[in-house]
């Protein structure tokens, strides 16, 4: 499949997510559902961007476009450990945060105002930031002198940190721990962005992968750009988007208290957001691996 090259507008995902803002302050909500089967806990604080579910969903549409070359590879380091899909390895990075303290980490905290951006500054020395990391994952993914299980380790990486930039919260420096109510019930606002507009859809990964790539939006979305471009959007979106609305949000008992339909309004901007995660990612492993070889 061809990939996708033309330079991504943020001003284009911005202008949506104005038109988002404005549909709110007006009171044009769609109703939703927001509390089926959840019971009344209350949801404990997470930051895994998207969580398993968005994160599967960005594995599928990315294995979904791989050319012929790059998926023969990507199954190939897949079998290493007996794994067939990309989806089945989207969520390792969260799940060894504790045994691989070198490993990138999973956000870039941009500042929420219109300064001037320096990643040299943002991402750390040591560890580097999740936008420096997808950069050097890919590196060792494309390097055919490494071993079979090195080139996996960094294509987990890489899977994963590609979703992670996509979510606006992981772009922040304000990563969103402040608490906000749905209805009743009493969770982050990072919470809301990962797991809860994707939850709340009814949708497996797999449903609601298929349900992205038939949407007219799949076809007219803008891609390309690189890991530090994706980093800014998200990050536009968590400043001109996210804070406005949470600000505006009455706080009651301590907790700001969302809009009626608030995650069904929020739904266009995370369905693009998966959905260019998905297509950017194919379109990284296609260019990295397209003259790899597997030893």
């Amino acid at each position: 499949m061809t990939s996708t090259n033309a330079l991504v507008a943020p001003s284009g995902i911005i202008g949506m997510a104005r038109a988002v803002k404005r549909s709110l302050s007006n009171g044009r909500r769609l109703s939703a559902l927001l509390v089926i089967g959840l019971g009344s806990v209350l949801w404990a604080p997470a930051c895994l961007a998207w969580g398993g579910e968005g994160h599967r969903v960005v594995a599928i549409i990315a294995q979904q476009r791989l050319e012929p070359r790059a998926l023969a590879v990507v199954e190939d380091l897949l079998k290493v450990e007996g794994e067939t899909d990309l989806a089945e390895i989207a969520n390792w990075a969260d799940m060894v945060k504790r045994t691989e303290p070198m490993a990138p980490v999973h956000s870039t905290r941009l500042p929420l105002d219109h300064s001037a951006l320096d990643f040299g500054k943002v991402c750390g020395k040591v560890r580097a930031c999740a936008t420096r990391g997808i950069t050097e994952q890919a590196a060792i993914l494309s390097d055919s002198s490494r071993s079979p299980e090195e080139r996996l380790k960094a294509l987990k990486f890489v899977v994963h940190l590609v979703g992670d930039v996509h979510q606006p919260l992981h772009a922040s420096a304000d990563t969103g721990r402040e608490q906000v109510r749905i209805g009743k019930r009493i969770t982050i606002i990072h919470k809301v962005w990962d797991t809860l507009i994707i939850r709340f859809t009814g949708l497996s990964p797999a449903a609601l992968a298929q349900k992205l790539v038939e949407r007219p939006e799949y076809r007219t979305l803008q891609y390309g750009g690189s890991p530090a471009d994706w980093t800014v959007e998200s990050r536009d979106i968590a400043r001109d988007v996210i804070f406005p609305d949470l600000a505006r949000s009455p706080e009651v008992n301590g907790a700001r208290q969302l809009p009626k339909g608030y995650t069904v309004d929020m739904r266009p901007i995370v369905f693009n957001r998966l959905t260019q995660a998905g297509v950017r990612l194919a379109d990284l492993l296609n260019a990295k691996l397209k003259d790899s070889q597997q030893k």
